[in-house]
């Protein structure tokens, strides 16, 4: 929120400047947005190298620099999230990403980081709706649902919690960690059938 207002204030300063100098502000053409995507490209790719490399100051500023240039990016916000989330600015990081989300919903790393954060804070339900989330976009991660198990037994949600060991079974089905969660769970629910299968099925492993 606070690079988008200065990306409005620096705009407004322009509009400004030209005023003063008796110009008009005249909007890109095809060609100059197409050079623009072009640097946007560039610049991003610049700071996701910066990122990997561990330069964070720098990533975020080339983030900045290409909101300046694209204010609706959202792959740019979700970088800068990334940024302050290895920075552990959480805070930062949180608002960043729910810009990044209005912008689009499919970044499953935004979803995800913000599972991260409302667990830190012990908002243990919106970790838990968060995950569903990043789930929705893309279920074929086991270590997602072991997650949302975690999360649901401190809920003591059982019954649910059951539901997402299933599905994280149902990926790794001979993952020995797994069958016994899915074991202690099946007790815990009071089911003896499914608590024996899984019995079965660690010996088996």
């Amino acid at each position: 929120i606070q690079t988008q207002f200065r990306t409005q204030v620096d705009r407004l300063e322009r509009l400004m400047l030209d005023e003063r100098r008796g110009t008009k502000f005249v909007p890109l053409t095809d060609q100059g947005i197409g050079a623009r995507n072009h640097q946007v490209k560039v610049l991003l790719r610049n700071a996701e190298n910066a990122f990997a490399d561990g330069a964070y100051e720098t990533a975020e500023k080339i983030y900045i620099e290409v909101i300046s240039l694209d204010e609706h990016n959202a792959v740019a916000y979700a970088g800068l999230g990334n940024v302050y989330f290895a920075e552990e600015h959480f805070t930062e990081a949180r608002e960043t990403y729910r810009y990044a989300l209005r912008l689009d919903k499919n970044n499953e790393t935004a979803w995800l980081h913000l599972a991260d954060i409302a667990e830190r804070d012990g908002h243990l339900e919106k970790a838990v709706e968060y995950y569903q989330k990043a789930l929705l976009l893309n279920d074929s991660i086991s270590s997602r649902f072991v997650k949302m198990y975690e999360l649901l037994i401190q809920l003591n949600q059982p019954d649910t919690a059951l539901a997402a060991i299933e599905q994280a079974l149902a990926l790794e089905p001979q993952n020995p960690k797994y069958l016994d969660n899915f074991i202690t769970t099946s007790i815990i629910v009071g089911n003896k059938n499914q608590a024996e299968d899984g019995y079965q099925r660690l010996r088996m492993v």
